[in-house]
């Protein structure tokens, strides 16, 4: 599977590529990662350190608007593999097209969040422009129904913990995939006992789910 892959706040896709390198070999040589960044800088300006976009509608919506065309352009990937502020990217993402393009299929088919933070209502930004927190979908809205491997640490931030718990609120329970490692607010590895076998795992299981849909 082609995989689309979204950075955390305050790092970058190279980063990224370091955090997820023991997850990617154990995974095996049948899947293909595209690590994708955002341009803007968020910190010294001298170090790449990026965010996909600021707590504003403005920011939200634009940086939704630049994936689409970046899927267009680049695309199709068959899955997409998110860290945090990422992992909330890739939710808020599949939320908009499922309220832009009702009825039509997801742009991807499978869907990995590690350690995902909170995630805000695409469609209320655009009727309204108003943040909204959602722990379930916007009324109207079907849950997504592609599978999706859900990994966070039981030492991460209790309200991280609260968010990734609250994932059956946004996606339709037969095609959650979660784990829990001994770390914190983390991608899983070495250093952390278990963990990478135990997200591979999940992981395998969503990809091998989506095969068969």
């Amino acid at each position: 599977m082609r995989f689309l892959c979204l950075h955390g706040m305050g790092t970058s896709s190279k980063i990224l590529q370091m955090q997820t390198a023991a997850l990617r070999h154990e995974l095996g040589d049948d899947h293909t990662y595209e690590f994708v960044e955002e341009i803007a800088h968020i910190s010294n300006p001298d170090v790449p350190h990026y965010q996909y976009f600021a707590l504003n509608a403005h920011s939200y919506l634009r940086a939704l608007d630049q994936l689409e065309t970046y899927l267009a352009i680049h695309g199709p990937f068959d899955g997409v593999l998110g860290f945090s502020q990422g992992a909330e990217f890739a939710l808020m993402y599949l939320i908009r097209h499922i309220h832009i393009y009702p009825g039509e299929p997801l742009p991807f088919k499978v869907c990995v969040l590690l350690s995902r933070i909170g995630v805000y209502d695409p469609a209320c930004w655009l009727d309204t422009g108003r943040a909204v927190s959602l722990v379930e979908m916007p009324k109207g809205l079907s849950k997504i129904r592609i599978p999706v491997a859900a990994v966070w640490g039981e030492k991460d931030w209790e309200i991280t913990k609260n968010e990734s718990l609250a994932t059956s609120g946004l996606i339709d329970e037969e095609f959650i995939w979660a784990f829990v490692h001994g770390g914190g607010h983390e991608i899983p590895g070495p250093s952390i006992n278990g963990s990478v076998s135990g997200a591979v795992k999940v992981i395998r299981r969503a990809v091998t789910q989506a095969q068969m849909v």
